[in-house]
């Protein structure tokens, strides 16, 4: 865990190991005026406790999924 810098936008990132190597996938955050009106504090929290579990959705839009397979990432 890491506290997030100032002008910081949330960002998930899923990897997953497969037989031929690693699948990955990460999204992020399309955050508006809302979000940058509040002050750095609430936006940790916000986070923390969307990463915790705690908050079920997410008080942003996620942007499109990016995603990829690494082959023979053992090599």
């Amino acid at each position: 865990m890491a506290l997030l810098e100032g002008g910081s936008v949330p960002i998930t990132v899923d990897v997953k190991a497969q037989p031929d190597g690693l699948e990955w996938s990460a999204q992020v955050a399309l955050v508006g005026d809302e979000w940058r009106a509040m002050p750095e504090s609430k936006r940790w929290k916000i986070f923390y406790l969307y990463a915790g579990g705690e908050l079920q959705e997410p008080k942003w839009t996620w942007g499109p999924p990016y995603e990829g397979i690494l082959r023979h990432a053992d090599a």
